[in-house]
């Protein structure tokens, strides 16, 4: 049971460091979404029609989103026109976080497991390891 709860310990603590979720709102911020939006980011887009779109970004210009939507064989590449988009959440994953928290999951891991050992040879020893 506590292995459970450590491992989705852990989960959790990757899931939400890895990555970070801005929202993109209609207007002059929207207009400017070149400098927030980058290839490769994921984005949720709500539609002004209140239909949501999930896409990889491909690319933005002034006027228009380019992604793929879906995965695999049913990817389909879509354009949308940014004048239509009332909204954009973005979901950008960070390298740098994900690879110092993986860096510190690990030494974490190192010091409980050595500290694991020391206090399992105390034992065997009986006070061996001193006060």
């Amino acid at each position: 049971m506590k292995a459970a709860l450590v491992a989705l310990l852990v989960l959790s603590l990757t899931a939400s460091g890895c990555t970070t979720t801005r929202l993109v709102t209609p207007g002059p911020v929207l207009n400017g979404a070149r400098t927030l939006i980058h290839e490769g980011d994921r984005a949720k887009i709500l539609l002004k029609t209140g239909v949501e779109r999930s896409l990889r970004i491909e690319s933005v210009d002034d006027q228009t989103l380019t992604g793929r939507e879906g995965s695999g064989a049913n990817a389909a590449v879509v354009q949308i026109a940014l004048a239509d988009v009332q909204s954009i959440k973005v979901t950008r994953t960070s390298g740098l976080r994900t690879g110092g928290l993986v860096v510190g999951i690990l030494v974490g891991t190192a010091v409980v497991g050595a500290a694991a050992i020391l206090m399992a040879q105390c034992g065997v020893k009986l006070n061996n390891c001193g006060d």
